[in-house]
């Protein structure tokens, strides 16, 4: 599967991209793709924290609501990313232009 996401480190710092335009809206794949990120930074210990930024204007707008009728679309998922980030021991920084909407 296809993530629309990019990662990279800069020093003690996680970098995670997300890419998926026009809005970034949150698909299966992305969140999805988010998990497999978040998997990276737990063991990755070294890792003081993680950045999360958007390509374009915006920053996620939510869930892609062309999805809501797929057969692997799962609002559990979504929530389970929520309680992953917030349960994070370290920080998980988000930041980019406007934020619309909700997951």
């Amino acid at each position: 599967m296809h993530y629309p996401l990019k990662s990279e480190r800069r020093g003690p710092i996680g970098l995670l991209r997300i890419d998926n335009p026009p809005v970034n809206a949150l698909s299966a794949a992305s969140v999805a793709g988010l998990h497999v990120e978040l998997d990276q930074f737990e063991t990755e210990v070294d890792l003081s924290a993680l950045l999360a930024h958007c390509d374009g204007r915006t920053y996620v707008a939510g869930c892609d609501i062309a999805v809501f009728d797929d057969s692997d679309f799962c609002v559990s998922n979504n929530t389970r990313l929520l309680l992953r980030l917030d349960r994070s021991v370290r920080p998980v920084v988000v930041v980019n232009g406007t934020a619309v909407g909700g997951v």
